[in-house]
C-alpha cells in the first residue's frame, strides 16, 4: 500500500452521510455551473 493511502485512512473527521452528499451535490452544480460559462462566454481572459 502506498504511504498516501495509509495517512487517509487515519483521517477521522465528525461528518454525517447526508453532510458529504450536500457537499458533493453543491460541488457538482458549481461544476455545471462553470462548464456552461466557459462554453458560452469563454474564458474570463477573452472577456
Amino acid at each position: 500500500m502506498c504511504s498516501k493511502g495509509k495517512y487517509l485512512f487515519s483521517i477521522l473527521a465528525p461528518v454525517s452521510l447526508g453532510e458529504l452528499i450536500d457537499k458533493i451535490t453543491i460541488l457538482e452544480i458549481k461544476q455545471i455551473h462553470m462548464t456552461v460559462f466557459l462554453l458560452f462566454l469563454g474564458t474570463p481572459e477573452t472577456l
